[in-house]
C-alpha cells in the first residue's frame, strides 16, 4: 500500500509527467503492465489523477484489472492470512507480459541468495547445487510463516 501511496503522490507533486516517455520505457523494458497496475491501483484507491490516454491504457487490460482485484482483496483482508509462495509467484509471472520478462523472473527467484550461500558452505564444484536447493528453501521459508 505504501508504494501504491508513493505513486500517487508522485503522480499529484509532478503534474509534467513525460507520460508518453514513461509508458514507453515501461513497454521497452517488459514492465508496462506493472506501471499499468500501479498506476491503476493509485487512480483507484487514492484519486491519482492520469491523464486520459494512461487512464484508458491502465484500465483497458483486463489482467492488470484481475491484477488490482487481487491487490485490493490482500491488502484489506481482515483475516490478514499471508500470501502463499505459489500465489506470489503466479501473481508475479502474471503481472510480466512476454515470455522473456517472466523466464527472467524465474531466473532472478530461483537465483541462490547470500542465505542460501551462507546456509550450507559447497566446494566451487558443486555451486549449481544451489540451484536445486533454492526452491526447496523457499517453501520452508514460506511454511514457516504460517
Amino acid at each position: 500500500l505504501a508504494w501504491v501511496c508513493d505513486v500517487a503522490e508522485l503522480i499529484r507533486a509532478t503534474p509534467a509527467l513525460d507520460w508518453r516517455l514513461i509508458t514507453s520505457k515501461a513497454s521497452e523494458a517488459g514492465s508496462d503492465r506493472m506501471l499499468f497496475l500501479g498506476l491503476r491501483l493509485a487512480a483507484e484507491l487514492l484519486g491519482a489523477p492520469l491523464p486520459a490516454e494512461v487512464r484508458r491504457a491502465a484500465f483497458a487490460d483486463r489482467v492488470v484489472a484481475r491484477l488490482a482485484q487481487q491487490v485490493r482483496e490482500q491488502v484489506f483482508d481482515e483475516d490478514e492470512t499471508p500470501t502463499g509462495i505459489a500465489r506470489g509467484l503466479v501473481f508475479n509471472l502474471r503481472a510480466r507480459r512476454r515470455l522473456r520478462d517472466k523466464l527472467g523472473y524465474f531466473g532472478f527467484v530461483f537465483a541462490p541468495t547470500d542465505g542460501d550461500l551462507t546456509l550450507m558452505r559447497l566446494p566451487a564444484s558443486l555451486t549449481f547445487v544451489y540451484y536445486v536447493l533454492r526452491p526447496f528453501r523457499l517453501l520452508i521459508k514460506g511454511n514457516a510463516k504460517h
